[in-house]
């Protein structure tokens, strides 16, 4: 084993103590853990050559700088903490954006479905972060045609050092052919990148939309610690999301031009219009008391005959149009049955 794959094993093996020294519950646990601890810092501080008395020496002339202080005094920096945001959680993801916002020099922000609505909350810390120099990316997609880029793009115009670009792949070499939907893009991550180089990362479920920020059940992890360890000895966590980002920024994305709107704004308006008029009738179906068809109570009788003889199984083949989801519902109700589960592919 070379002297590099030694170094790297320890310094994971104290990692892994670490850990274990934090789950520590009683006093012999404590001395057990800080024993093992003792002794690999012993073997990592002779196999990068250093002596003990070194790091004892060391040790005296901080502690001497400290002199005066108390001991966790020496700990006042904000403690990394990695944490799960739920929507039960005290620190909201909001929240926390706008304080990593506070240090950092750089967000990358990726996030398939955006609203002017929810980045609406985000002016005056986007603006203060701006006027310190911050530069802001924003990566969304067109997936669903859910997102109305005219309304992003004219968001980004009002915040200094803020980009938008769209994720939209090449088809063929250079060649974009926007007469087909893009592959589907459902990142959902934030990147703070800061001076100091105690990166964060918030990656998880939440779109930047009063849904995903607000109102839905979101699962969120933040972590401004393990993700700046390159684990792997090349990169760390963050700097390969970073490197990620940018290649998705440089190769597979397009800027909002007046172009692609004029492609793009037809399917918006047609995909809202569905959405609406969906909406529309499931409401109205809600609202009125369906009867079935005469067709339909035929198969209906026939649904009953089965299962009164013993049958567990049956299909239903009809036609486009025929009504065989009001059909199964029918059915549902008539069965006496406490659950039904409706399987689609979309």
């Amino acid at each position: 084993m070379s002297e590099s794959e030694i170094e790297y094993r320890l310094k994971f093996k104290l990692i892994e103590e670490c850990h274990e020294l934090f789950r520590a519950g009683s006093r012999d646990e404590f001395l057990k853990e800080s024993s093992d601890i003792l002794e690999i810092l012993h073997n990592l501080a002779q196999e990068v050559g250093i002596r003990w008395e070194e790091i004892e020496e060391t040790t005296e002339s901080r502690r001497l700088g400290r002199s005066g202080s108390r001991p966790t005094e020496a700990f006042s920096k904000e403690t990394s903490i990695p944490q799960l945001l739920t929507k039960e959680s005290e620190l909201s993801i909001i929240d926390l954006i706008k304080r990593e916002l506070e240090s950092s020099r750089v967000l990358y922000i990726a996030s398939a479905f955006c609203t002017r609505s929810m980045l609406n909350l985000f002016v005056d810390p986007f603006l203060s972060f701006s006027a310190r120099g911050g530069r802001l990316r924003l990566l969304t997609s067109v997936m669903n045609n859910f997102n109305n880029l005219e309304d992003l793009e004219q968001f980004c115009s009002i915040v200094p050092n803020m980009e938008l670009r769209i994720f939209y792949p090449a088809s063929s070499g250079d060649r974009r052919d926007f007469s087909v939907a893009p592959p589907p893009f459902h990142l959902k991550c934030y990147l703070f990148e800061k001076e100091s180089g105690d990166h964060s990362l918030l990656i998880g479920s939440s779109n930047l939309t009063g849904g995903g920020m607000l109102n839905n059940h979101e699962w969120n992890y933040f972590s401004n610690s393990e993700v700046n360890l390159p684990l792997d000895r090349i990169r760390s966590p963050f700097e390969r999301a970073k490197d990620e980002y940018n290649h998705y920024w440089l190769l597979d994305t397009i800027p909002v031009s007046r172009e692609f709107l004029e492609i793009y704004r037809p399917r918006w308006e047609r995909t809202r219009a569905l959405r609406s008029s969906a909406v529309q009738t499931i409401q109205e179906i809600v609202e009125s008391r369906a009867v079935p068809r005469p067709v339909q109570q035929d198969v209906l009788r026939s649904l009953a005959d089965k299962r009164k003889a013993g049958v567990g199984r049956t299909a239903v083949i009809a036609a486009t149009g025929m009504g065989k989801t009001h059909l199964a519902a029918f059915d549902f109700h008539n069965s006496g049955f406490k659950n039904i589960l409706f399987i689609a592919h979309r």
